[in-house]
This record gives structure tokens, C-alpha cells and sequence, in this order.
């Protein structure tokens, strides 16, 4: 990836930004970045960089920091560098989202597939599963249509009971999928429900686990996180097992040494 001067410089500001979010200024930047330059060229760049909208200046006397665009495309660019995802050790991926204030969750892959279907005397169906099995109201209709799912995965039935509305059966298999989750801090998330997000659905969604099943793998900024905030949904390596994967913190929390836990 080509970098220029000034996004060299910039990103230098965001690397040592995100280590300790506080005013960078140009003499400490050229301590920082051990390069022959003056300190009076590293501050042309800051003026260019506050005029490009990627840096901004908090008080007059003060260094600078980046702005949200300029974190979000540093992030942008960084992230897809640090793939494929792998945690080594759980209990290190929980102490550092703790130490870094990043809330995340994830649930193990399995191949957990609709084996058969028992009717028990017409008063209940038994959904038997290669994982698990789930009982739920007798209903002929119903018995029927889901003959056509055995051999589906319990992800892709849902999905379907979703579609067509089939939601008491649907609730039980989120129920299930919640139990198999795990996650950093749910306080962490029912705080930005309360105070940040915009959409109480979305929040309900992270902490049902649902975000796992209902977004595409990729990086979001607004459209699902705070203003402020990033995410991250990703298929990883946990312990050497896969795993779906999701993540939010601050823009500015340090996802470089997160994601290599």
C-alpha cells in the first residue's frame, strides 16, 4: 500500500493517538517518528492536514488530534491488514477488551443440521438437531413445512421462519443461539442502548447475538455504532476453532493490539 508524507504523518499521529488519546504537537511527533525533518515542516503538514478535515486543534495552544473521518479511513485501511483474525487464548481476548474498553461477542461454528422431525401425539413436534433438539407446539401445517428443511442448517432454517413469520419456532432457536454465545460485557452494550445507539433494535440484536447471523462480514462506522464507534464482523480463529465474531469500540480504542490477542 503507497503511503504519501503527509498520510505518513498523519497516521504517526493516530498510532501514538490511539496508545494515549490525548493532543499530539510537532516536536513531540518528530521525537516520535525519529525522521531528519524540522519541526517547522511537520507543522505545515499539521495546517495542511486541519485543512483537509483530518486533524483538529482543541485548544489554541494545544497540539492536534485526528478527526473521526480521519480515524474511521485510517481504520479503513489498517484493518484488512490484520486479517485473517485469530485469538490465541480467550482469557487474554477478555482481559484486553477490558483493558481497551471493547465490547465483543462470538459463538463457535458448528455444522448443526436439522436431522428429523418427531411428532409426539400430535401435541408437540420434537425438532431434532445434530447439536441439539428443540420442542415446539404440535401444528400439521406447520409439520409439514418443515419436512422440507431436514438437512438445513439451524442458521439457514431460521432465516426462513424469519421470512415467513414462523416466529414462536424462530424465538427458540435464537434462544438457543444466545446460550451458545459468549460475550465481553453486556453492561458495556446495555449503556450505549441506553445513552449512544440510535436504534434500540441494533442493540437488542448484540445482545441477542443476532448481529452474528444478520450482518456481512466487513467494518461499520454509523450505520450500526454510535457516533464515535466502530464494529467489526468478522469469521475468526478462536483456540483454533471457527468462530463468528463480532466486535465495537471507540474509534480511537487500540483494535491493533485487540485483533492480534
Amino acid at each position: 500500500m503507497y503511503f504519501n508524507k503527509k498520510k505518513i504523518i498523519l497516521y504517526s499521529i493516530i498510532n501514538e493517538y490511539i496508545k494515549d488519546p490525548s493532543p499530539i504537537g510537532s516536536e513531540q511527533l518528530k521525537v516520535i517518528m525519529d525522521i531528519d525533518v524540522s519541526s517547522a515542516t511537520i507543522r505545515n503538514y499539521f495546517k495542511k492536514l486541519s485543512n483537509d478535515g483530518e486533524l483538529k486543534q482543541l485548544h489554541t495552544s494545544s497540539g492536534r488530534v485526528p478527526t473521526s473521518e480521519a480515524l474511521k479511513n485510517y481504520w479503513q485501511d489498517k484493518i484488512p491488514m490484520l486479517f485473517p483474525i485469530k485469538f490465541n487464548s480467550i482469557t487474554n481476548m477478555t482481559k484486553l477488551s477490558k483493558q481497551l474498553d471493547i465490547f465483543y461477542i462470538y459463538r463457535f461454528a458448528t455444522s448443526n443440521i436439522l436431522k428429523k422431525i418427531i411428532n409426539v401425539d400430535n401435541e408437540f413436534l420434537l425438532l431434532i438437531f445434530s447439536d441439539n433438539q428443540i420442542a415446539v407446539n404440535y401444528n400439521k401445517k406447520i409439520e409439514k413445512f418443515l419436512q422440507d428443511f431436514i438437512g438445513s442448517s439451524i442458521d439457514s432454517l431460521n432465516s426462513v421462519l424469519e421470512n415467513v413469520g414462523i416466529f414462536s419456532i424462530s424465538k427458540k432457536i435464537d434462544n438457543h443461539n444466545i446460550k451458545n454465545a459468549k460475550h465481553s460485557n453486556a453492561k458495556k452494550i446495555m449503556e450505549l442502548i441506553v445513552n449512544r445507539l440510535t436504534s434500540e433494535e441494533i442493540g437488542n440484536s448484540i445482545l441477542n447475538a443476532k448481529i452474528l447471523d444478520s450482518k456481512k462480514n466487513g467494518i461499520y462506522f454509523d450505520d450500526i455504532t454510535p457516533s464515535g464507534y466502530m464494529a467489526i464482523k468478522d469469521d475468526v480463529l478462536i483456540n483454533n476453532r471457527p468462530a463468528k465474531f463480532f466486535c465495537l469500540g471507540k474509534l480511537s480504542s487500540d483494535f491493533n493490539i485487540f485483533l492480534k490477542g
